[in-house]
Parts: C-alpha cells; structure tokens; sequence
C-alpha cells in the first residue's frame, strides 16, 4: 500500500487534496472514505450478530445451536479488528460487551 500522508513535525500531512468550495477531494480522502465505510459495516455487523444471537437462543435447551457459535466467531473476528485499531490509536467508540 503507498502511503498517502507522511509526517512533518509530529503532524501528518496530505498532498494532492483539490478542493472546491471548501470540499476537499482525493486520493487520502478515499481512502479516509473505504475505512470509515469498513468501520462502519463492522459496527453494524456487530449489533446484528447480537440480534441474532438473541433470537437463537433457547433458555430452556442445555444445547447451543451451531449457528449461535457460528455468529459468536463472526463477532470475535470483528472484536479483533475493532481492538488492533483501538491499540492504533483510533477511536472506534464504546461497544455493548453483551456477550
């Protein structure tokens, strides 16, 4: 991957940004747009693994159904990336630790 900022007195900074009307566009704005659209289907994911893990769940059967420990390994695949960016400095919010 080429990097798109580089660091200049512990700042980062982009070049080749255009901008019209006080809107800027390119190349790191893209970018900045594929992870936050990734961030975002993450969090989702997240609540609706929830949702379903609710609705499979049976109080009076001792027996977990396969799909419930399919959803949980979705979550803790998700849970991972969620951390490694936390570790990374970037905030991705408080998520509902209901698990």
């Amino acid at each position: 991957m080429e990097r798109l900022t580089k660091k200049e007195n512990d700042k980062y900074v982009v070049t080749g940004l255009n901008e019209v009307n006080g809107s800027f566009y390119g190349d790191a704005i893209e970018r900045l747009a594929l992870f936050e659209n990734m961030l975002e289907t993450i969090e989702t994911q997240q609540q609706e693994y929830d949702k379903q893990i609710n609705q499979l769940r049976d109080p009076s059967s001792g027996k977990i159904h396969w799909r419930i420990k399919e959803l949980m390994g979705k979550k803790l695949t998700n849970k991972g990336i969620l951390l490694a960016l936390k570790y990374h400095g970037i905030d991705v919010g408080e998520e509902d630790e209901a698990e």
